[in-house]
């Protein structure tokens, strides 16, 4: 069985620098909204509540140079290797006004910027954020944002080669749930490198839809024939595949779950081979079954557990993207899994050692 590649995740250039030293082949998952928690937060959060108009066009200007700056970092980091980053994932109401302090301020001044900034927040509150606005859909509706990540990865990109590196961008697009959404973004990206006069091509830049819906999952065969690779994103899919919020889940249901004999262990923790598992097979198959060369990658908390890791392996994956820690423990995992099953067997123990 070949060697499973091991990625490192990594959204500055410090955990890509960090990643490569510790063996990684690649970036595997570059989270952009990841940028946006410290400083620049407010910026982000200007963008998403804009109406059009020259306040708007500044901040987009803004967040073009600042991504072109930390993508450039990163892809000088990772100089020769693939860099997956993934447009904007941000769950919305992290980077919304608070609604309570938004309602107090207005009621405070009864000034109109206030009561439109209560307003908009309000039209934009939403009840369950991670099944509403976020990844590509937000690119969707907010076209001129999608555009300026497009631009800032094919500038910094271009920059880069002109210079004599040589970057290795892939665009990897959150969320999808029809292939429909994939050809509005390659339909960007089309027009973007056309305005900086090139193609997609002509930068590199590969594009990929990220598997992290079950539709998406069952649709694998469509979606890879539009992408150059695919990314099997195991946390969101294993939320949506059981019906479970992780962060609530894991406070008191699993726990008590697992007391009662009910789960072995949190499907969170480690992969879900039954279910999950098995449309992670599902769209390994189809996807080959229609594009046999297609790099196929998984990200997720599970994807460095030894079992996930050989897992993967088996079902034909390319690679397994983790946090940097991780990556000694996902490489040795990745060797295992390559070895033949009675090499595997009669591998030393820790207590043989």
């Amino acid at each position: 069985m070949p060697s499973l590649a091991v990625r490192v995740n990594a959204d500055t250039g410090a955990d890509a620098a960090a990643g490569r030293a510790l063996g990684a082949s690649g970036v595997g998952l570059c989270r952009l909204e990841h940028m946006f928690l410290g400083a620049h937060h407010q910026v982000l959060q200007r963008v998403l509540t804009a109406r059009p108009g020259p306040d708007l066009t500044e901040d987009l200007a803004t967040v073009h140079a600042f991504l072109r700056a930390e993508i450039t970092e990163i892809l000088v980091a990772m100089d020769g290797l693939p860099v997956t980053v993934r447009l904007l994932d941000p769950p919305r109401h992290e980077f919304l006004p608070d609604l309570t302090e938004a309602a107090l301020t207005a009621a405070a001044t009864g000034a109109p910027a206030d009561r439109d900034r209560l307003d908009l927040t309000r039209r934009l509150h939403e009840h369950n954020p991670m099944l509403g606005v976020r990844g590509v859909r937000t690119g969707i509706l907010l076209p001129a944002l999608m555009a300026v990540q497009i631009k800032a990865l094919a500038e910094a990109t271009q920059a880069l080669r002109r210079s004599g590196h040589d970057p290795r961008p892939e665009l990897l697009v959150p969320m999808v749930s029809t292939p429909r959404e994939l050809d509005f973004v390659r339909g960007v990206l089309d027009d973007v490198c056309a305005r900086l006069g090139t193609t997609p091509a002509g930068t590199g830049i590969s594009l990929g839809a990220m598997i992290e819906t079950p539709r998406a999952a069952l649709l694998a065969r469509s979606l890879a024939r539009r992408s150059d690779f695919l990314s099997l994103g195991t946390n969101d899919l294993t939320a949506l595949v059981w019906g479970l919020s992780r962060d609530d889940a894991e406070r008191h249901m699993l726990p008590a779950y697992q007391d009662l004999g009910l789960l072995d262990t949190s499907p969170f923790a480690r992969l879900d081979v039954e279910a999950v598992g098995l449309l992670a097979r599902r769209v390994a198959d189809d996807a080959r079954a229609v594009r046999p060369g297609i790099t196929l990658g998984v990200c997720g908390e599970q994807a460095a557990d030894e079992s996930a890791v050989r897992f993967f392996a088996e079902a034909g994956y390319d690679h397994v993207s983790c946090a940097p820690p991780r990556i000694p423990l996902a490489r040795l995992a990745a060797a295992r899994a390559a070895l033949p099953p009675e090499a595997a067997d009669n591998r030393p123990t820790e207590a043989g050692r």
